[in-house]
C-alpha cells in the first residue's frame, strides 16, 4: 500500500490555488502519510503528466480564466483515454452554465464528485479529500499468526479500512508507534469479531462490528447491568468506544484483566486437578455471592418456555435451514426430523410440549448473555466476567447451557486430530445424550478435565437455580445453544456442526418425554 498520498492541484486562481494547499497540508498532522501537494497546470495533465506522477487523487478545476477555454474537461478526456483514470474530485465554479449541467460522475467513472468551489467552498473538498486519506491508511496491524485463514476472513467481512481507522485511533490514544500485532479470539454469538493485542504488556479485546445500533445496545446494556453482577467478577476497567469516520463500524476497547486465563484453558491444563476445577467452579456458581445468589436475587418479570426460541420467529429459522443443507450428508444417518424442529423452533409445538399444554411462567433472571468459557477469565483463584455486551433479562438457564454446550463443542478432542473426524460424530452424540439427561460422562483419559467440569455443571443446575429447575426447560435451553453453534461456520468444524444440530434433536426429543414426568 502506498506510503505516501500523494495529491495534485489543478486550478488557475492563484488565491483559490493557495487556499486548497494550506488545506491539504493542515490534514498531514492528522494524517502523517499525507505528501506535500503538487501544482500542475491544464497542459501539464494534457501532456499526461499523470502517468509519471502517478498520483493517488487529483483536484480539477474546469475553466481556464486566461484563455477562457473549458480545459479540464479536455483533461477529463485524456485521463479517460489513457486508462489512467486517476481518482478526480472537480472542483469548479458555476454549475449552472451550460457546460456545467452535464453529468461528469456519469461520463467519467473516476470522478469522486463535483463540488461548486463558490457555493461548497473549501469545506466540502476537505471532507471528500479525508474520505479518501482513510481509504488509503497504511495497514495499522499485523497479524500474530500469518496463517489465521479465518482472521483474515473476518477483517475483510468488516472491512479493512474500517479496522485500519479504529486501531489508529487506539494508537493515537496510547502513543503507539508500531504496528499492532494481533490475535483472533474466538467470537460468540454477537456477529461481532473479538481480536487481542498487547500494549505495554496489557492484554486488550478490541470488540468490532459493522452492526454498529447493536454494537452500542450491547455497551450501553452493559453499562447498565453489569453493577448489578456480584462484585467478585468485575473486570473495573472502562471499555471505550471508536467509530470510524463515516460510523459505518463501531469497536468497543476492553482492557483484560492481568495474568488472566480463559477458564477454557484453565480448564485444559494438565496440571489443574479435578479438585482445581471443582473449586473454581463452586467459586464461580456455588459459593457466596457467586452466580448461585445472583441468579436468586436478579430476576424480572416472567415468561414461559417459549421464550427460549423467540429469536427464531419470523426468518431467522432460515439460517438454521441452510446449515442442514450445507451439512445433510454428515446428519442423514441420525433420525433427525426436521421438520418437527423447525416446528417447535417457530411455533413452539410438538407432541407433548404443544404450547397451550405449557403456560407455566417463570421470572426471567439478569443473564450474562454470552458466557461462552472465553469470557470467564481466571486469575489465580479469581474468576471474572468479560464481554459484558449481552447482558439482558433471559430465560432461567440461559448461561450455563451456553458454557456446558461451548465446553462439550470445543473441549472434547480439543487440539486432536479427532477433533475433526467424522467418524467421531457418533461417540460425541452420545455423550451429548448423556449431558441432555444430567448423567454423568465417562472418563476417557483424554478429555477427562473437560469431562468433568461438564459433569459438575450437569450435576449442579438444579442447585444453581433452585426453585426454577425443571428438566424440560432446561433440555429445551440446550437445544437452543445447539441450534445456535451449529452456525458458527468460521469457528466449528463441520463435524462438530453436525453433532450440535443432532444434539439439538436430541434434546426436543428427550424435553418431549420429560415434559410428563
Amino acid at each position: 500500500m502506498n506510503k505516501n498520498f500523494k495529491i495534485i492541484i489543478c486550478e488557475d486562481e492563484h488565491a483559490r490555488r493557495a487556499m486548497i494547499e494550506a488545506m491539504i497540508k493542515s490534514l498531514k498532522n492528522k494524517y502523517p502519510y499525507l505528501a506535500d501537494p503538487k501544482q500542475v497546470a491544464f497542459k501539464d495533465i494534457l501532456n499526461n503528466c499523470l502517468v509519471h506522477d502517478k498520483p493517488d487523487l487529483l483536484i480539477l478545476d474546469l475553466y481556464d480564466n486566461v484563455d477562457d477555454k473549458w480545459y479540464g474537461i479536455d483533461c477529463l478526456e485524456i485521463i479517460k483515454t489513457s486508462g489512467i483514470n486517476t481518482k478526480t474530485i472537480i472542483f469548479a465554479g458555476d454549475k449552472q452554465g451550460d457546460m456545467r449541467k452535464r453529468n461528469f460522475k456519469k461520463d467519467y467513472p473516476f470522478v469522486l464528485d463535483d463540488i461548486d468551489k463558490y457555493k461548497e467552498k473549501i469545506s466540502g473538498l476537505s471532507e471528500m479529500i479525508e474520505v479518501e486519506l482513510i481509504n488509503k491508511l497504511p495497514i495499522q496491524y499485523k497479524l500474530k499468526n500469518e496463517n489465521d485463514l479465518i482472521l483474515q476472513l473476518q477483517i475483510s467481512t468488516i472491512g479493512e479500512s474500517n479496522l485500519n481507522q479504529i486501531l489508529r485511533q487506539i494508537k493515537e490514544e496510547y502513543g503507539i508507534a508500531d504496528e499492532v500485532l494481533l490475535e483472533r479470539m474466538v467470537s460468540g454469538y454477537s456477529g461481532a469479531i473479538l481480536i487481542r493485542f498487547y500494549i505495554d504488556n496489557t492484554a486488550y479485546i478490541l470488540k468490532i462490528s459493522k452492526d454498529t445500533e447493536s454494537l452500542k445496545k450491547e455497551y450501553e446494556d452493559s453499562l447498565k447491568y453489569y453493577p448489578k453482577f456480584p462484585s467478585i467478577f468485575f473486570n473495573y476497567i472502562h471499555s471505550k468506544e471508536y467509530y470510524t469516520n463515516n460510523y459505518n463500524a463501531l469497536g468497543i476497547l476492553i482492557k483484560l484483566v492481568e495474568d488472566g486465563e480463559t477458564i477454557f484453558d484453565y480448564i485444559k491444563k494438565e496440571s489443574n486437578t479435578f479438585e482445581d476445577i471443582y473449586r473454581i467452579l463452586n467459586r464461580i456458581f456455588m459459593d457466596d455471592y457467586s452466580l448461585k445468589r445472583h441468579y436468586k436475587e436478579q430476576r424480572y418479570g416472567s415468561e414461559n418456555w417459549t421464550h427460549i426460541f423467540r429469536k427464531y420467529k419470523g426468518t431467522k429459522y432460515s439460517i438454521i435451514e441452510s446449515v442442514i443443507n450445507e451439512i445433510r450428508l454428515l446428519i442423514n444417518d441420525f433420525g433427525v426430523n426436521y421438520s418437527n424442529m423447525k416446528n417447535l423452533s417457530i411455533n413452539q409445538s410438538y407432541e407433548r410440549l404443544d404450547k397451550n399444554n405449557k403456560n407455566i411462567d417463570k421470572p426471567l433472571v439478569l443473564c450474562h448473555g454470552d458466557l461462552h468459557s472465553r469470557n470467564i477469565l481466571i486469575q489465580g483463584l479469581n474468576p471474572f466476567l468479560i464481554d459484558t455486551g449481552g447482558i439482558s433479562y433471559d430465560y432461567w438457564c440461559s448461561d450455563l447451557c451456553r458454557l456446558i454446550v461451548d465446553l462439550f463443542l470445543k473441549g472434547i478432542d480439543n487440539d486432536k486430530k479427532e477433533y475433526y473426524d467424522i467418524s467421531q460424530i457418533e461417540k460425541n452424540v452420545k455423550i451429548a445424550e448423556l449431558i441432555i439427561t444430567r448423567k454423568d460422562v465417562e472418563l476417557d483419559g483424554v478429555n477427562d478435565n473437560y469431562i468433568n467440569a461438564i459433569n459438575w455443571l450437569t450435576n449442579h443446575v438444579d442447585k444453581i437455580y433452585d426453585d426454577l429447575f425443571d428438566i424440560f426447560d432446561f433440555q429445551l435451553c440446550l437445544m437452543k445453544e445447539f441450534m445456535q453453534a451449529s452456525t458458527r461456520v468460521g469457528t466449528i468444524p463441520p463435524n462438530k456442526r453436525a453433532i450440535a444440530l443432532i444434539s439439538a434433536y436430541r434434546c426436543m426429543v428427550f424435553a418431549n418425554e420429560s415434559i410428563m414426568l
